[in-house]
């Protein structure tokens, strides 16, 4: 729509307002959904080795069993709640400070450095309740 549209034009009689896909809002999501893809295709090829090399046998059930625990929690940081509430927020402080601020930067290291904490974290007790997690997984 051009810049003199009437307000006849516009839904609701409302003044006209142009629909622009923001750059900053591209960005953060095009590499969000490249990295899962990405992902997907790496863990086709994981997948495939390991039929190749383990078969149907206790060995693979057993790797199957202790990868389901960390494919849970990918799932939720990686693909789920974390990127679906970080690129928006994300965007946004992009968006209101630019590249050349710190506010953005600052966001995106105080998420990471949550992140890499918690799964710190997660690890560990996974490591030391390891024995009672899998007689639950099986």
């Amino acid at each position: 729509m051009s810049d003199t549209a009437s307000a006849a034009d516009a839904p609701h009689g409302g003044p006209v307002e142009e629909h622009r896909l923001n750059p900053f809002r591209q960005r953060p999501a095009a590499a969000v959904g490249a990295g899962i893809f990405l992902s997907r295709i790496t863990g086709l090829a994981r997948d495939s080795a390991v039929a190749a090399f383990l078969g149907t046998n206790l060995l693979a059930d057993a790797y199957f069993a202790a990868i389901k625990i960390p494919n849970i929690i990918r799932n939720l940081l990686g693909e789920g709640t974390l990127s679906a509430s970080f690129v928006p927020v994300y965007s946004e402080a992009l968006e209101k400070h630019g590249t050349s601020s710190d506010s953005p930067t600052r966001l995106a290291s105080s998420v990471l450095g949550f992140v890499l904490t918690a799964a710190v974290l997660l690890s560990s007790l996974g490591v030391i309740l390891a024995p009672w997690i899998t007689i639950l997984v099986m």
